[in-house]
């Protein structure tokens, strides 16, 4: 009996070592984590692949921490959030992004977080940290893989509208078109018709280019300095009708006759003038190949 009993008191003083031993090492090790440790939070709308609790967080590439505990934050929207511990003393900046990476060969997920800028600020003691979270490699593969099998398909698509029956045929009957504009440039008649029409067409440019507008612009200009003249005229009768009337003279017909015979000789040099204008046209009118050349011809002789 005293041998049982003396193996029970040291068996149970012995668990109660152990006990008080992990108790120790367990108090130790989370007053550790608190003053050393931080928490950072992740908010994503979806796990990313190969995370899960106690899978490894690191800071540029270096192990800083594991992940705490994964839980929806806001289970009407499905939020998801992601509890970091990290060592606190680290400077991990406001716009620093989480990345989700692959180890190796042996295809371990880990978090990898970047360094951020320069500009932005580190987190608060007192304040939530939450960390945004970045593309990774392979999810950027994969997007620009879906984005270019779309582009691949778009170009198919038009590819294949390209190529419809429809198409073909409107292709097949333009090109029938410019066979038959081609066939018909190339007749000779056409070219010799075609070649006539422009040399036509350089003699009359040639022709309007030498013509002799000199009489005309001549009795164009006659016709500005008699009506100046006139205006001149108009205005010293004017200013001498003026004194008349402020001297007490009345005699009209002696002061207008000048202005009189001068308005009436300009009338006549607008009715001349006006007249062969009128001719000039009818001429052009009735004959204009006559006009450009037959006289053109009579000036050179």
């Amino acid at each position: 009996m005293e041998s049982r009993s003396s193996y029970f008191v040291a068996g149970l003083f012995f668990c109660l070592t152990l006990g008080l031993l992990v108790f120790f090492l367990l108090y130790m090790n989370i007053n550790g984590n608190k003053s050393e440790n931080r928490y950072y939070y992740i908010e994503t709308k979806e796990l990313p692949n190969g995370i899960k609790k106690d899978s490894q967080v690191r800071f540029i590439g270096v192990p800083a921490g594991f992940v705490n505990d994964i839980y929806f934050s806001d289970p009407k929207t499905a939020t998801i959030e992601i509890k970091m511990s990290i060592k606190k003393d680290l400077p991990i900046k406001k716009d620093s992004l989480a990345v989700v990476e692959v180890q190796g060969i042996s295809g371990i997920a880990y978090i990898n977080i970047d360094k951020g800028s320069n500009e932005s600020e580190t987190f608060n003691e007192n304040e939530k940290a939450v960390i945004k979270m970045g593309e990774g490699l392979l999810a950027k593969i994969g997007n620009s893989a879906i984005s270019l099998s779309e582009n691949i398909a778009q170009s198919i698509a038009r590819i294949e509208l390209l190529l419809s029956n429809e198409n073909i045929n409107n292709i097949a009957l333009a090109l029938n078109s410019i066979n038959k504009f081609t066939s018909t440039l190339a007749n000779e008649q056409n070219l010799n018709n075609i070649n006539g029409t422009l040399k036509n067409l350089n003699l009359i440019s040639d022709n309007i280019s030498k013509l002799n507008f000199e009489p005309l612009i001549g009795n164009i200009n006659s016709f500005l300095l008699g009506a100046q003249k006139s205006t001149q005229t108009f205005e010293i009768s004017q200013a001498q009708l003026l004194k008349k009337l402020q001297s007490g003279e009345y005699d009209f017909k002696s002061v207008l006759s000048p202005t009189l015979q001068n308005t009436n000789d300009t009338l006549m040099e607008l009715q001349s003038l006006i007249y062969e204008i009128k001719n000039t046209l009818f001429r052009l009118e009735d004959n204009p190949y006559e006009f450009f050349f037959k006289d053109r011809k009579g000036d050179e002789k």
